[in-house]
């Protein structure tokens, strides 16, 4: 597993000040990086909207920049992904992501998780860029028939993403 390691660096804010700023580095193998940056840097761009952070690529490393709520956001997004390219299990806390603040789920039956998928995921992905928020699965199918999707991202964004998904959702039971 990727290690998340912590540096302070000092930047200057607008008043001229010194203010402590902390960026957080992801390591990655070499192959993982294409996954990160997505066609023409798609990805990359993706992460720092929905999570308000600054992300860049180098030495093998993800580098993220922000405050630590957007670091957090953006580096829990990074790890998910780079998990979800090995495995469809994603292996993190889901009881405590569920509380946090940036995070709304939606249980999905499982009629309509192939719909809202797409094929390789690409309406899912879709939904993710035209709402700029960051939607994935957990990696169990509860006991009423359902999957829960996770929207992480800026309220406003997991709001569009929530009812675009429920518009789907809704296409897909009513077309039964």
């Amino acid at each position: 597993h990727a290690t998340i390691s912590s540096i302070h660096m000092y930047s200057r804010v607008c008043l001229g000040e010194r203010a402590l700023a902390t960026t957080t580095a992801i390591p990655m193998e070499a192959v993982e990086i294409p996954y990160i940056l997505g066609r023409g840097g798609s990805v990359c761009r993706a992460l720092m909207e929905m999570s308000g952070a600054r992300l860049r690529v180098e030495d093998n490393k993800a580098i993220i920049r922000g405050s630590d709520h957007q670091r957090h956001l953006c580096s829990e997004a990074v790890r998910i992904m780079l998990q979800q390219r090995k495995s469809k299990d994603v292996r993190i806390d889901f009881s405590n992501l569920e509380k946090r603040k940036e995070v709304a789920t939606l249980d999905v039956p499982i009629g309509a998780l192939g719909y809202l998928m797409g094929a390789r995921a690409q309406t899912l992905q879709k939904l993710g860029q035209s709402s700029a928020a960051f939607l994935f699965f957990d990696n169990f199918q509860r006991e009423d028939r359902t999957k829960r999707l996770y929207i992480m991202g800026h309220y406003k964004n997991r709001r569009a993403a929530f009812y675009q998904a429920q518009e789907i959702i809704s296409e897909k039971i009513t077309d039964k």
